[in-house]
């Protein structure tokens, strides 16, 4: 039988890019301007709120989008063009949308908004790249279909010629375009499953994919999603990497699989093949889910649904992060490896909580730990020359008890929330210092980047470093940690010294929104029994 042509072709082996670049997925339906189609109770304030009309589970959402998109006249250029900057400002360097494979009329709604990120870079003139994730193959229509329907969208994008230096590109001219659950374009296998009891339909799904770069014209350098339970399949893997040049994860789970990522980047290596790291910054999902189902993952869309079911009868789903370990784990492996590229799992998927976006819990701080390793990665470490301190850690220890909305939290890890009972510090320092946590003296920090953590304990959270009797940083974040949480609520907090000059780079003069809701006045009562949830409505009282 005659090889197969696109196995091991010689432009696998071709560098994927001529600089290290920092690229983002982006929720493509999730730019928010004044035509946009809002996504139900997700990106509202009202539904974060206690005294809102999902309070009886203790809302819906448990973070939202503070882009400054709400109640404003912005076009979908102007939206887009505040949020390059904006990412830029956080130290991403492109972003590859969510590109689902659905009728052509939704296609034209994905594309509208990207369009405007086109022309957005184009009129910044600035050296941002993008590109498209080619998301859930699965689905049930012949693969000449998903071809026409995927393709006739790209060749939407690719027509515009003004755009072609926009295109996150390799050195050779191949457009970079990613997968995300995106086995089964063949007709021979219906996603991952068929391919994992039959690794030679690797080669199928390979020769259709390069069908689908033919039909749009284009030469195309495909990112392969890799699933950490994929790894243990070694069969399938080798065959991945006979025919795909280019290797990404979603959520890494280093503290589970961050061994078994190790050896798969170093047979990229071996194969001479681009091993792409993904960072995660946080996995804490204001999704709702039905119990009793057949189903793993039963999605509750509606508020009315919700609020139907009651807590009792939905959960929601978390991957413990060790607050801030995963985001290190992940950066110092790209550090080893010499990755071309960081992929952030998510600029702006709220829902899932690990958005690197400005919000209203994360607060900068895994963009700014995120841009000290990048200056490391690129081999710039001169530029962590802005001394900082950061702090992460959850509102409540994991023993306690919800009083109001006790949802049942599901880890697929299974590993125990308590994991996570910690303040961790992580500080970016020029010369040692020594460290105090909630006013106690913790030990020195060495210069670079280091950790420090003490069990978790209600009250303010405050971090400050002193050297040579002269205090470098000092702040108190402005969500404290409580004993009596009200509802379920497993995201990671982060806050840093840096937040006031980064919220004034990014929004101006705009009040901060940072949430507060366990904060307490000076008789001891929470502000959430006050009606006060998040930092700007202290002004309101």
């Amino acid at each position: 039988m005659a090889e197969n042509p696109l196995r091991n072709r010689p432009e696998l082996g071709l560098p994927l890019l001529n600089q290290k670049r920092v690229v983002a997925h982006y929720m493509s339906n999730m730019l928010y301007h004044k035509d946009a189609q809002s996504v139900p109770t997700y990106d509202s304030r009202e539904h974060f709120r206690l005294d809102g009309p999902s309070g009886t589970i203790g809302g819906f959402n448990q973070t939202f989008p503070i882009m400054d998109f709400r109640e404003t006249d912005k076009t979908p250029e102007e939206a887009a063009e505040f949020e390059v900057l904006t990412a830029i400002e956080l130290g991403v360097d492109g972003f590859q949308f969510f590109y689902p494979l659905d009728r052509p009329e939704v296609a034209r709604e994905y594309n509208r908004n990207i369009k405007a990120f086109f022309l957005a870079v184009e009129k910044l003139g600035v050296d941002f790249k993008l590109t498209v994730c080619l998301c859930i193959a699965e689905q049930d229509m012949p693969e000449e279909q998903k071809i026409r329907w995927w393709g006739d969208a790209l060749k939407e994008l690719l027509a515009e010629r003004t755009w072609d230096d926009v295109w996150l590109k390799t050195p050779d001219g191949r457009y970079i375009i990613y997968q995300w659950i995106g086995d089964g374009l063949t007709d021979q296998a219906f996603g991952i499953g068929d391919i994992l009891k039959r690794p030679e339909l690797v080669a199928a799904d390979a020769e259709a994919y390069e069908r689908l770069a033919d039909y749009c014209g284009i030469d195309i350098a495909y990112v392969y999603h890799v699933r950490w339970w994929m790894l243990k399949h070694a069969d399938v893997m080798d065959q991945l990497l006979d025919f795909y040049p280019a290797f990404w994860s979603f959520i890494p789970v280093n503290s589970r699989y961050g061994a078994q990522w190790d050896a798969f980047a170093a047979k990229c290596a071996g194969r001479n093949r681009a091993y792409t790291e993904s960072i995660c910054p946080d996995f804490y999902t204001s999704k709702l889910f039905r119990k009793k189902t057949d189903k793993l993952y039963d999605r509750v869309w509606r508020l009315e649904d919700a609020l139907q079911l009651g807590v009792d009868g939905m959960w929601r789903w978390v991957y413990v992060s060790g607050l801030s370990a995963e985001l290190r784990a992940s950066a110092e492996r790209a550090i080893r490896t010499d990755a071309p590229i960081i992929n952030v799992v998510t600029w702006n998927d709220y829902p899932e909580g690990h958005q690197i976006c400005p919000d209203i819990n994360h607060n900068f701080a895994f963009a700014l730990l995120l841009q000290a390793y990048k200056n490391l990665w690129q081999g710039k470490p001169e530029l962590n020359r802005r001394e900082t301190g950061m702090v992460f850690y959850k509102k409540y220890p994991a023993s306690a008890k919800p009083s109001l909305a006790d949802f049942e939290v599901r880890s697929e890890e299974k590993i125990p929330l308590a994991e996570e009972d910690f303040i961790e510090a992580v500080t970016v320092l020029t010369n040692k210092a020594i460290l105090f946590m909630n006013g106690k003296e913790v030990g020195v920090v060495e210069p670079g980047i280091a950790v420090k953590r003490i069990p978790i304990e209600p009250g303010a959270v405050t971090l400050k470093a002193v050297r040579d009797g002269q205090t470098v940083f000092e702040f108190t974040a402005p969500e404290w940690i409580t004993e009596e949480p009200y509802r379920t609520d497993r995201a990671t907090v982060g806050y840093s010294s840096e937040y006031s000059r980064v919220w004034e780079l990014v929004f101006g003069d705009k009040s901060p929104v940072s949430t507060c809701e366990y904060d307490q006045d000076d008789a001891g009562v929470p502000n959430w029994k006050r009606g006060i949830h998040l930092t700007d409505e202290k002004r309101e009282e």
